[in-house]
C-alpha cells in the first residue's frame, strides 16, 4: 500500500535537486566530513553488487548497528543483503565486516541520474531505511519501478516539524510513497496514521536497537583480560561519548566519593586534540591516567583508563557500576541503551528529550538527569554507596531493555513478505 507523491512536490524536487547538489558542494568547503561524503557517494558505481537482494540504507554507525540484527538473520537464511552507507563514519565497519556475508556500497546522491543508475544496476528486492534519512528521489523512483521501500524503527515525536504547514504536505507525499512504516510504539504509529490517512501500511514493530544491545551484552567478552581484572577489582564508573561539559561536571562530582574507585573515560571524539583536552581536565584532579593505546600491562597502577580509539565503547560498559552518557549538554544525549543492557544505571544531561529511551529510563527509575534543578550528585553518591538502591536501579535497566526487545523478528517477517 502506497500512494504517488503530489505532482507539484515530485516536479519541484526534481527541478531543485541539481541546485541542492551545487549548494552542497559549496558548503562542503567548510566541512571536511561532508566533502568526503559527497566525493565517495558521487564516485560509487555499484558494479560489484548482486541483484535482487535486500538493500539497507544506513545514514551512519548508529543506524547500521540498529539494522545489524536483521541483516545477520538474512545472511543466516542464505541471503546476501547490501548495506548502503550514508556517512564516512561507516568506513571502519566496512573493513571490519569484509567477510560477514553481506555487501557494502555507498548510497546514491539523491539526484535522478544517480538514483536511476543505482536502482537499475542493483534491482533491489526491497529497500529498508532504518529510523530516518529518507531521500525523496530514491523513494519516489523506487515506487515507480515497483520496488518496495520500508522505514523501520521509525519514530514521530509530538513536537516534530513534520506537523508544520508545508512540511506536513511534503511529508505526506514522501512517507505516503513508502510501502510500509514500522513504528517503535503505538503513539508513534498513531501520529504517522494521523499524517498519512491510510496512504501507507503502518505497524508497531518496535526498535531493533534493543535487540542489538542485548546481542552485545550476550557476546563473549573480548576485552583484554587485564582490563577486565582492573574493572572488577574496584567499583568502576564509565563516562561514554563524553564532551567537555560532561567531563567537567563528572570529574568535579567524583571528588565527593570517598570510596576507592576506577574511572573509564571514552571521549566522543578521539583525535589527538580532543584526547589532550580530556587529559588536561583529568590532570586538574591529579588522576593517574592510562591511555588504551599504550597497552594494559601496568594498568593496575592507574585510576583512570582513557579510551583513545573508536569502536569499543559498547563492550566497555560490561562490569561497570555507574554510567554517564555524554551529549546531554549539546545536541542531544548519545545511546543510553548500551549501558542499560548490562544493567548499569545511567546519568545524562538535560538535553535528553529527543531520546525516547532516555525518557523511559527515567520513568523506570534507572536513568537520572544531571542538571542544576536536580539533586543528581546525591543520587550518584547514593547509588555508589547504597547496594540495595543500586540493585533496584540495575534490575530496572535490565527489565526495561528485555521487555522492549523483539523488533527484529517482526521486521524480518514483514520485509520477507514484501
Amino acid at each position: 500500500m502506497s500512494t504517488p507523491p503530489h505532482p507539484i512536490w515530485r516536479k519541484s524536487y526534481r527541478w531543485c535537486s541539481p541546485f541542492f547538489l551545487k549548494l552542497a558542494k559549496i558548503l562542503a568547503f567548510w566541512d571536511e566530513k561532508f566533502e568526503k561524503t559527497l566525493q565517495l557517494r558521487s564516485a560509487e558505481t555499484w558494479d560489484h553488487l548482486p541483484t535482487n537482494q535486500f538493500v539497507f540504507h544506513c545514514a551512519s554507525v548508529g543506524e547500521f548497528e540498529a539494522a545489524r540484527p536483521i541483516i545477520e538473520e538474512l545472511v543466516r537464511a542464505n541471503n546476501t543483503p547490501i548495506v548502503a552507507m550514508g556517512s564516512p563514519s561507516l568506513e571502519s565497519r566496512r573493513s571490519a565486516f569484509a567477510n560477514a556475508g553481506f555487501f557494502w556500497c555507498w548510497s546514491p546522491l539523491d539526484i535522478p541520474s544517480q538514483v536511476e543508475t543505482f536502482l537499475k544496476k542493483v534491482q533491489p528486492k526491497a529497500i529498508v531505511i532504518t529510523k530516518h534519512d529518507i531521500w525523496p528521489e530514491l523513494v519516489w523512483r523506487s515506487r515507480e519501478l515497483q520496488i518496495p521501500v520500508l522505514l523501520q524503527s521509525a519514530n514521530f515525536r509530538p513536537d516534530s516539524k513534520r506537523n508544520v504547514a508545508l512540511i506536513r504536505s511534503f511529508q505526506r507525499s514522501l512517507l505516503g510513497a513508502l510501502q510500509g512504516i514500522g513504528a517503535i510504539s503505538d503513539e508513534d504509529a498513531n501520529r504517522f496514521r494521523d499524517l498519512l490517512h491510510q496512504r501507507t501500511e503502518i505497524k508497531v514493530t518496535g526498535d531493533t536497537r534493543y535487540d542489538r544491545v542485548l546481542q552485545i551484552a550476550s557476546q563473549v567478552d573480548k576485552r583484554p583480560i587485564k582490563v577486565v581484572q582492573w574493572i572488577r577489582s574496584k567499583p568502576t564508573i564509565i563516562l561514554g561519548s563524553s564532551w567537555e561539559m560532561d567531563e567537567e561536571l563528572l570529574f568535579e562530582a567524583l571528588q565527593s566519593i570517598t570510596t576507592d574507585y576506577h574511572l573509564i573515560v571514552v571521549p566522543h571524539e578521539t583525535y589527538a586534540e580532543s584526547i589532550r583536552a580530556t587529559l588536561n581536565r583529568l590532570s586538574k584532579y591529579n588522576y593517574l591516567v592510562k591511555k588504551y593505546t599504550e597497552g594494559m600491562e601496568d594498568i593496575d597502577h592507574y585510576q583512570v583508563l582513557l579510551i583513545d580509539v573508536q569502536g569499543i565503547l559498547a563492550t566497555m560498559y560490561r562490569d561497570t557500576k555507574i554510567a554517564w552518557v555524554g551529549g546531554g549538554f549539546g545536541q542531544g544525549v548519545h545511546s543510553v541503551l548500551e549501558p542499560a543492557a548490562f544493567g548499569v544505571p545511567v546519568f545524562f544531561g538535560p538535553n535528553h528529550l529527543m531520546s525516547r529511551e532516555a525518557r523511559l529510563l527515567i520513568q523506570w527509575g534507572a536513568g537520572f538527569v544531571v542538571s542544576d534543578q536536580t539533586n543528581w550528585k546525591e543520587t550518584l553518591i547514593r547509588l555508589f554507596n547504597d547496594e540495595q538502591a543500586y540493585q533496584t536501579a540495575s534490575n530496572q535497566c535490565l527489565q526495561f531493555v528485555q521487555q522492549s526487545a523483539g523488533a527484529t523478528n517482526k521486521v524480518l517477517e514483514w520485509i520477507q513478505s514484501l
